[in-house]
């Protein structure tokens, strides 16, 4: 709301409500309260509209609350290469080399760069709804590739992925024998990375 309010002080509620996906109720009670706080000055011109405009506690306040969540989400993304790592190095103890990347994300980014410190290798990345564009290099290609690549392990970088949706309809019985999950996934709530 903060950063809504310095950007556009004359947005409605129901503008705002409907940007964040929350009530309307909520967004006027969180106003009100921010109001109180000091963190917002509420003006009003001739025409009987309302414009919010952040007050200097208002800014400092987003100024903090931007570095808070920089620094949480710098301590997520550490513990998640980290996690990889030692993910990975796991799997190269196994023997497997040659992996393959089943969605082009944020996540597979992270796996890419966590498979740097080890001897595995990145074979291709498959994502139907990214298919053609860029991946550290490689064209992001469609899972029909599957059958005609050489690699040792296909893992599941999306997280809307599921066993059966993939490995049912889109990938053959003996590639879906080579399908291998991360063993953990973010927790917003916690900012942790969990086993699941």
């Amino acid at each position: 709301m903060l950063v809504a309010v310095e950007s556009n002080g004359e947005t409605s509620q129901r503008a705002l409500a409907k940007d964040l996906r929350i009530s309307l109720g909520l967004v006027n009670a969180s106003f009100r309260k921010l109001v109180a706080d000091g963190f917002f000055r509420v003006n009003s011109n001739h025409k009987g509209r309302v414009k919010y405009e952040l007050t200097r506690k208002g800014l400092h306040e987003k100024a903090r609350l931007t570095y808070e969540h920089l620094i949480s989400s710098y301590r997520l993304y550490k513990d998640a290469i980290a996690w990889l790592t030692g993910f990975f190095m796991d799997l190269q103890a196994r023997e497997v080399r040659r992996l393959v990347l089943l969605g082009a994300n944020d996540f597979a980014e992270m796996a890419y760069l966590g498979m740097k410190g080890t001897a595995l290798e990145m074979v291709a990345v498959v994502d139907e709804k990214k298919k053609g564009q860029r991946f550290f290099g490689r064209t992001v290609e469609s899972i029909s590739v599957l059958g005609g690549l050489s690699y040792d392990r296909l893992l599941v970088t999306d997280p809307e992925a599921s066993t059966i949706g993939y490995s049912r309809k889109l990938i053959s019985e003996t590639v879906s024998e080579k399908v291998i999950f991360a063993p953990f996934r973010p927790s917003i709530e916690h900012d942790t990375w969990s086993s699941i």
